[in-house]
Parts: structure tokens; C-alpha cells; sequence
């Protein structure tokens, strides 16, 4: 009987346990230093670990949060990522390249192409395959 007593205790024991180490609701993209903070490097300084923190922060956003500080990268720090990220927050806002008009499709693509030239791996691959699918489409 005693056993039965001593198992009961240590399960509780575990089960309590466990639930003190539960996350409490923190969110996965959860970082030390405020949104604002990261948004100042920047902006005023171009700083790319900031950047990337902040683009993490924004995962939980619509992608249109996030355009401004690629935008900024972009043209003022010309970091090849943030072009890549320019082109990928307009062609994810629309969802598809048919329902992007075809000003913003052109911009998109402009800055895919700079990301591409700039070295990115990444930019590189998406616009060969886009290429691709257009001159596959072209032909039909």
C-alpha cells in the first residue's frame, strides 16, 4: 500500500514539474531588444543583425510591416538581402505573380534582379525558375 502511495507522489511530483516548465506564451520570435530599437540601427546605421532580428519580429505581421526596412536596406545600405526581401514581401503580398499588377510586378522584379546581380544564391534561383516558367508559358 505504502508503494502505491510513494508512485502516486512521484508521478504528481513529475507532472507538476513539468508543467512549471511549460512556456508560458512566449512567442518563438521573441527578442531582448524592442522592435524600435531594431528599426533605429536600421534605418539611421544599416545594421544587418538588426535587420534580421527585425525581420523575425515581423513574421508575425502582414508583409507590408516589414517593406519599409527592406526598402531602406535596399537603397540606402545596398544589401543584397534586402532586395531579395523587397521582391519577396510585394510577390507574397499579392500572393501570386497573375494577380500583381503589372507597375508593381516590374518593380518586383527589378529588385529581384539587383539581389541576383549582388550575389544572392537565393535570388539567383527564384528569378531562373521565374524566367523559365515565363518562357515556358510564352510558348504554350
Amino acid at each position: 500500500m505504502k508503494k502505491k502511495y510513494i508512485y502516486i507522489f512521484i508521478l504528481l511530483f513529475m507532472i507538476m514539474s513539468c508543467d512549471l516548465k511549460k512556456d508560458k506564451g512566449v512567442p518563438m520570435n521573441y527578442r531582448e531588444i524592442p522592435d524600435s530599437v531594431l528599426e533605429k540601427l536600421v534605418i539611421e546605421k544599416g545594421d544587418t543583425s538588426a535587420y534580421y532580428d527585425l525581420f523575425v519580429s515581423y513574421l508575425d505581421y502582414s508583409p507590408e510591416k516589414f517593406l519599409p526596412y527592406a526598402l531602406i536596406m535596399a537603397n540606402k545600405y545596398n544589401y543584397p538581402q534586402a532586395y531579395y526581401d523587397v521582391y519577396d514581401r510585394l510577390w507574397y503580398l499579392y500572393e501570386n505573380s497573375d494577380s500583381l499588377d503589372v507597375t508593381t510586378k516590374k518593380i518586383a522584379l527589378e529588385y529581384l534582379e539587383k539581389a541576383a546581380q549582388k550575389g544572392h544564391t537565393q535570388a539567383r534561383q527564384t528569378l531562373e525558375e521565374y524566367l523559365e516558367h515565363e518562357s515556358s508559358v510564352a510558348t504554350r
